[in-house]
């Protein structure tokens, strides 16, 4: 599996798991996990930092993981049809990007690149689905969460769609 350069993976230190352990449950996709839960969660993820400018993922590119901010602000942005981009919004720590990465495996339909120096969690399609065969109750509260969560963002997007028809 392929990151784009930008992304400077960490390396492993059981310190960070820890602390990336009890960050987890500030994101509201794993607000309520057992503090075990959370652990293992932890150990599948990896940790990334990317510089200001960082290109997190690029429209089109295969949707292997998602991310979560730890640290920093990235920009969502879509290509018009004239090959500029729109924002479409901005995620800050506590919010993740990429989600449906982990639901559908497409490419990417948008742009991720950082605003500030960045720290990110990367949870990839792989690690989550090695999760849910070893900790399906675990697998099934993120799906849970993770389909409330796109359905919620579905809900808003179709409102605003709605206002421009």
């Amino acid at each position: 599996m392929e990151f784009r350069d930008d992304l400077k993976l960490n390396p492993f230190d059981p310190r960070e798991q820890a602390d990336l352990a009890s960050r987890l449950e500030d994101f509201p996709l794993f607000a309520g996990l057992e503090a075990r839960e959370l652990e293992t969660l932890a150990a599948s993820m990896l940790t990334a930092s990317a510089a200001r400018g960082s290109i997190v993922f690029q429209e089109g590119d295969p949707g292997h993981f998602l991310a979560l901010v730890l640290d920093g602000k990235v920009e969502i942005s879509k290509e018009t049809d004239h090959r500029n981009s729109r924002q479409l919004g901005l995620a800050t720590p506590g919010k993740t990007v990429g989600e449906m990465a982990l639901i559908d495996g497409e490419h990417r339909s948008a742009t991720c690149r950082c605003i500030n120096d960045s720290q990110l969690a990367l949870l990839t399609a792989a690690s989550f689905q090695g999760l849910v065969q070893k900790t399906p109750m675990l697998g099934f509260k993120i799906m849970a969460r993770l389909g409330k969560m796109l359905s919620q963002r579905l809900r808003l997007t179709t409102g605003q769609l709605v206002d421009h028809l």
